[in-house]
């Protein structure tokens, strides 16, 4: 069972992060073409 619940974790992180990751690229391009960004 530890290995599962193992596997699971990672494969959650690892979405977390692909998340975070895809987030982060989102903004550096919408602040690169308009200084307003959609944040604002």
């Amino acid at each position: 069972m530890s290995k599962f619940f193992r596997s699971a974790a990672v494969f959650t992180f690892g979405h977390l992060f692909a998340a975070f990751v895809m987030i982060g690229d989102c903004v550096d391009r919408c602040s690169d073409h308009d200084n307003a960004g959609i944040l604002h």
